[in-house]
């Protein structure tokens, strides 16, 4: 539902959001609606970085059957935080997606606080020898990177998750009234 920037580095992919998002309200945050978007277990490992309501937001999925995409939650007063519904990632964890880096020095990091999410987030990256760091700051950098390519969402696309969830939202409604 987001236009993104695909870019190959290091034996990865940077995406990176390109703009907001296609889909109607109340579907308007493009690293929020990134974010929660599942990573395809063949694409696994994979590790996202994201400012979402001012907070620094990791989204880790490792390869294996029955993984599934961990977060790591932390805000610039509180640290990593405790948020339900959301699996939370460990240090092994997100260094086992990417594929090096230090558990003490991530501990380390995410233990601070008082800085802005885009630096924890940058150090995070450094950390782990990851590359993209000056997209955090300027997402639309990516576009200028070697072998950048852009995709929209169709049309259609976009219309097949309108209707989806106008018709989760119309059975919640009916499983909710009573009588």
């Amino acid at each position: 539902m987001v236009p993104t920037v695909v870019v190959p580095q290091s034996g990865r992919s940077l995406v990176s959001p390109r703009g907001g998002p296609k889909a109607s309200p109340p579907y308007v945050d493009a690293a929020l609606l990134s974010a929660a978007r599942v990573v395809p277990r063949g694409l696994a490992p994979a590790i996202g970085f994201w400012v979402i309501q001012d907070r620094a937001v990791l989204t880790v999925r490792n390869p294996g059957w029955r993984e599934q995409t961990r977060w790591v939650v932390w805000d610039p007063e509180l640290g990593v935080m405790r948020t339900p519904g959301l699996p939370r990632a460990s240090t092994q964890q997100v260094v086992a997606a990417a594929g090096h880096g230090s558990r003490r020095e991530l501990r380390e990091m995410f233990a601070e606080t008082q800085h802005q999410p885009v630096r924890l987030l940058s150090a995070v990256m450094s950390i782990l020898s990851v590359p993209g760091a000056g997209v955090l700051s300027d997402p639309f950098s990516a576009e200028d990177l070697p072998g950048a390519k852009i995709f929209h969402p169709t049309s259609k696309e976009v219309g097949n998750f309108d209707d989806a969830v106008k018709g989760a939202v119309m059975l919640r409604q009916e499983l909710e009234t009573p009588g």
